[in-house]
């Protein structure tokens, strides 16, 4: 049987988490690359433009005034942890065949296995809602 590669890529050292993101500023900053990554486009009217809000952490498209939120329609929409933990937790739940027990991700994490268990199930349920529908078909090379 042939080794999963998936399975056992090798996770980033605690050293290395605090280097690449040291604080939350990093984070969304990533996080904004990764959702947009040519650049600012709003969702409404696909304007380039835009102003921080940044005490709400928003986006305000200069053409339509709409707001729009890194973390709308993600994973992370809805939640009220910090974006650092989210970066410290995917690794950790994406690991292992069997996942991670509310006890060991808690104590990584540095708080209580209910926040943990918290965690987990708030990733479980964002990743069912974004995940398409079993009868969505895929689009084939061909078209």
């Amino acid at each position: 049987m042939s080794r999963n590669r998936v399975q056992h890529q090798k996770g980033l050292s605690d050293d290395a988490f605090e280097q690449r993101y040291p604080d939350e500023a990093a984070c969304r900053k990533v996080w904004f690359a990764w959702r947009w990554p040519e650049g600012f486009e709003c969702p409404r009217c696909a304007g380039t433009a835009y102003s921080e809000i940044r005490d709400r952490h928003l986006l305000q498209c200069r053409r339509c005034r709409y707001q729009a939120s890194l973390m709308a329609g993600t994973i992370l929409q809805g939640s009220k942890l910090p974006m650092r933990v989210w970066f410290r937790a995917m690794p950790l739940l994406a690991q292992g065949k069997k996942g991670l027990s509310n006890i060991e991700l808690g104590g990584r994490l540095g708080f209580s296995t209910s926040a943990a268990s918290a965690v987990k199930v708030v990733s479980a349920r964002s990743a069912a809602r974004l995940r398409p529908s079993a009868n969505a078909r895929m689009p084939s090379a061909s078209q």
